[in-house]
């Protein structure tokens, strides 16, 4: 499939249109009636909004509303060379305006664009509800689940099933085990490829979420790569990451999966280097979580060690961060109440040393 078509799909687009027209309508005002200037202007501006509207970046609509008409009122004013000093500023004024509200949009939308950390418990329980993404659609195929169950060195079981939608993964939620875990959803591709309604594809995503956190599960759900004019699908999944406390991986990981070389298969489904690709992905957004009880035995102990002199050196390879089944040093410090917010951000304290 055409990389532009991921390019838009992943939200890279909005900022590079917000960014032509906000920057490209003031300097159109003051370029006056200059002979070449007004139509490279023009150009890059009309290129910017279309690539802007494309992009399909789930703000909410009176937003692309206001954006879209101050945007257009700037542009014919300042086509218009206006001759009297009140219109001249009225232009100027309207330019300024829609420089303001391209930055406002894009540093709004910004946050979803930032890969969150995921911290969790070393022990913890991780599924996948997912469809064929997660699923494969070939036999002899490591799914992403699979190597990202290798990576981590821990367990993840894959429920994933090809064809799913948002409303017959509430079969494979059944199937989660009361009691404290991670459940990564990537679900809704085919209900968005579907024509499945916006709305009616928000209240089946809110039903799957509700059951899943019934379950006491935490959530990590995949932003869908959405197609032009599709953002009602996004915003139904912020709203509902929102509601249920859920972390939202950017739909830019999956949409540069899909746009890799070799990443797909028939340019949807994954080939064996984009499930790795994938799997990698989301292994680096992984943090464990060592339990603030156990780090103080282990300083403790470290301290006693340290204070023998007849004890000999450390194992460099050995001990609670390094050798086989180590945990990697970032974890340490990291108090419990460990999952990343929506926005990244990663909530609890650290642990003075």
């Amino acid at each position: 499939m055409n990389p532009l078509v991921f390019w838009l799909a992943d939200g890279t687009g909005f900022f590079i249109g917000m960014g032509l027209v906000g920057i490209g309508l003031p300097l159109l005002c003051l370029a006056g009636s200059r002979r070449f200037a007004p139509l490279a202007l023009t150009t890059a501006i009309i290129m910017g909004a279309l690539i802007a509207i494309l992009s399909s970046a789930p703000l909410p609509a009176w937003l692309h509303i206001l954006w879209s008409t101050v945007a257009g009122i700037s542009l014919v004013l300042c086509l218009a060379h206006p001759r009297t000093n009140m219109l001249r500023r009225a232009s100027r004024l309207a330019a300024l305006l829609v420089a303001g509200l391209s930055a406002a949009l894009a540093l709004a939308e910004l946050p979803y664009h930032l890969a969150p950390t995921i911290v969790i418990p070393a022990k913890l329980r991780i599924h996948v509800i997912g469809d064929s993404i997660s699923a494969g659609i070939r036999s002899g195929d490591r799914p992403w689940p699979a190597i990202l169950s290798d990576l981590l060195g821990l367990a993840v079981e894959n429920l994933a099933r090809p064809a799913a939608t948002v409303q017959s993964a509430m079969t494979q939620a059944e199937t989660i085990p009361d009691g404290d875990g991670l459940v990564l959803v990537e679900i809704g591709g085919n209900d968005l490829l579907g024509g499945t309604d916006a709305v009616k594809f928000g209240l089946q995503l809110d039903a799957l979420l509700a059951k899943i956190r019934g379950k006491g599960a935490r959530v990590v759900l995949f932003e869908l790569p959405l197609p032009p004019f599709q953002d009602g699908f996004g915003r139904a999944q912020r709203a509902l990451a929102r509601k249920h406390g859920a972390v939202l991986i950017p739909k830019r990981i999956l949409s540069r999966v899909f746009a890799m070389a070799g990443g797909t298969l028939d340019g949807l489904h994954l080939s064996p280097q984009g499930h790795s690709a994938l799997a990698k992905s989301m292994k680096d957004r992984i943090i464990f979580r060592i339990e603030s009880s156990r780090l103080r035995q282990m300083l403790r102990g470290d301290h006693e060690e340290a204070a023998h002199p007849d004890n000999p050196d450390p194992d460099p390879d050995s001990g609670p961060w390094g050798g086989a089944g180590g945990l990697d040093p970032p974890a340490v410090g990291l108090e419990a109440g460990g999952l990343a917010d929506p926005l990244g951000r990663t909530r609890g304290r650290r642990d003075s040393r």
